[in-house]
Parts: C-alpha cells; sequence; structure tokens
C-alpha cells in the first residue's frame, strides 16, 4: 500500500502538470491573431522601396485609354444656356404602364465602334480611341465650342463597361466599376467591404490578361512596402482579384477540421486524465 504522503505527492505533481497546461492553452486560445492586422512593416521605408514605389507610380501614370467596344456615358451642361445642352444628352424618358411621361430620367450610352468613334448630336462622327476620359471630355467640349453650338459647354466622360471581378474572402464579392482613370487594390477591397475575418492577409492574388497571357501577380496585405512596390497593387480593367481563406477557414470545409483547434476539447481531455488518476491512486 502506498502510504498517504506518496499519494499526496503523486496528486501535487499531476496538478502542477495540469494547471501549466491549462495556463498554456488560455494563452495559445486568447492570443490575438497577427496576421489579421495590415501593414504591419512600420519601419520606415529604405531607398530600395522609396526607388520601387516611385518606378511603380511612374509606371502607372499612364491613365485609362479609351478603346473600341466601349461604353460612355457622356454629359454636356451649360451655365449659361441649359436648354440648349439638352439636345446633346441622350436622355431616355420613363413611362408609366398606361403610356404617360413621368419624371424619372436615365442616359442612353454612347458605344464606341470597331474604330473608337461615336455618333454625337450635331457633331456627327467624333474619333476619341486613345484618348482619356478628360482628353475626350475636352475634344468634344472644344468641337460644341469652335462651332458655337455651345459656347460655354462643359463636358464629362464616364467609362460604364470597364470592370474589376473580387473574388473570395470579402464581404461583397462581385464587379467592381472602373470608373476612374487609376484604381488600386486598397480602394477596390474597401468598396468589397474589406476582406472578412477567415480571409488570408498574405494571400491576395491579381489576375492579369495581356499578350494573350494571364499573369498572376500575388500579394501581401500585412507588408506595405512589398504592396505599393506591386506591379498588381495598381489595378487595370479586366483584372480578377481573389482573396485566399486563411486555414482556420480551409479547415472549417472539412468535417471536424477545426475540432482538435478547440480549448474546450483539450480541457475535456485533462478532466478525463484527472478522473483516471484519481481513481488509479484511490486503488
Amino acid at each position: 500500500m502506498r502510504t498517504f504522503e506518496a499519494h499526496f505527492d503523486i496528486i501535487m505533481k499531476f496538478s502542477s502538470i495540469v494547471a501549466t497546461l491549462i495556463a498554456l492553452i488560455a494563452l495559445w486560445s486568447c492570443k490575438t491573431p497577427q496576421d489579421v492586422a495590415y501593414f504591419q512593416d512600420t519601419a520606415p521605408a529604405t531607398p530600395a522601396d522609396t526607388a520601387a514605389s516611385a518606378a511603380l507610380l511612374a509606371s502607372a501614370g499612364e491613365k485609362l485609354r479609351l478603346q473600341p467596344g466601349d461604353k460612355l456615358h457622356i454629359a454636356v451642361s451649360s451655365s449659361k444656356t441649359p436648354d440648349l445642352a439638352i439636345a446633346f444628352n441622350k436622355i431616355i424618358v420613363a413611362k408609366t404602364q398606361t403610356g404617360h411621361l413621368h419624371g424619372e430620367q436615365s442616359f442612353a450610352p454612347y458605344i464606341m465602334d470597331a474604330d473608337g468613334n461615336v455618333i454625337f448630336p450635331s457633331l456627327g462622327v467624333v474619333g476619341l480611341k486613345g484618348l482619356s476620359r478628360a482628353e475626350a471630355a475636352e475634344k468634344l467640349q472644344n468641337e460644341l465650342r469652335s462651332r458655337q453650338l455651345l459656347n460655354d459647354a462643359v463636358v464629362t466622360v464616364e467609362i460604364l463597361n470597364q470592370f474589376v471581378s473580387v473574388l473570395g474572402e470579402v464581404h461583397r464579392p462581385g464587379r467592381i466599376n472602373f470608373d476612374r482613370d487609376r484604381l488600386n487594390l486598397v480602394e477596390t477591397l474597401s468598396r468589397c467591404g474589406d476582406l472578412n475575418i477567415d480571409a488570408d492577409r498574405k494571400g491576395v492574388l491579381v489576375l492579369r490578361k495581356q499578350d494573350n497571357k494571364v499573369k498572376a501577380f500575388a500579394l501581401d496585405l500585412t507588408k506595405r512596402h512589398d504592396l505599393w512596390a506591386s506591379p498588381g497593387y495598381q489595378l487595370q480593367p479586366g483584372d480578377v482579384v481573389y482573396v485566399a481563406p486563411n486555414k482556420k477557414r480551409i479547415r472549417e470545409a472539412q468535417a471536424y477540421g477545426n475540432v482538435w483547434h478547440q480549448p474546450y476539447i483539450y480541457f475535456s481531455l485533462i478532466s478525463v486524465l484527472t478522473s483516471v488518476v484519481s481513481l488509479i491512486i484511490a486503488l
């Protein structure tokens, strides 16, 4: 028979082991994942980082150019003669089921033909291929003024059919309109409602079709210097952005995938082991 002191010594040693395991599990379960935060490299940029970012901005300086097949919204306004400006806007007035007109209006788009031209009221065929939105607006504006059709004409041009597709672990995946000359990855993800908690911040992929090939750019949102220096940071029309799931999300897709990563499992095992040891000691 074991003495009381021997039993007590075994119980104390086992209790110390159990207490240590519980403390470790508690710390592990309460640990804040470091992979959730963005832009973790807060150190000042090195000269190489600065040079890479400058080169990227220079290469991204080229504005979006109009191409055949683009669908354009062209709006013409005038502060002095707004009634005359109406004639240069392709306004569609909606009708009720009874055929009566009501106040809701929309604008019909201009479709650029195979040669990059649009047919504009009073101006006829106007070539816009290769121009930026601002350059196209300036060209139409100057034509209206030089022909004295609308002396104080103000023209704006928007592209309606250019977009970026966002897939994966974001709150609102879908198409993001490319409604400006430049659009970067951070802006695009913010329009999607940001990444969700199950997204891999280090696993963002940008797919881009160039020269009849698809190029892939891997981006890490935890490293701001590397992110801004990547050719995939400044997006282009037609790009596909894919945000991969993190390991936890991948495990959830499998049966019992996350069971062994839950603290309660280990507490249950420790409880069972404690009961077994207590029974053995009592024998």
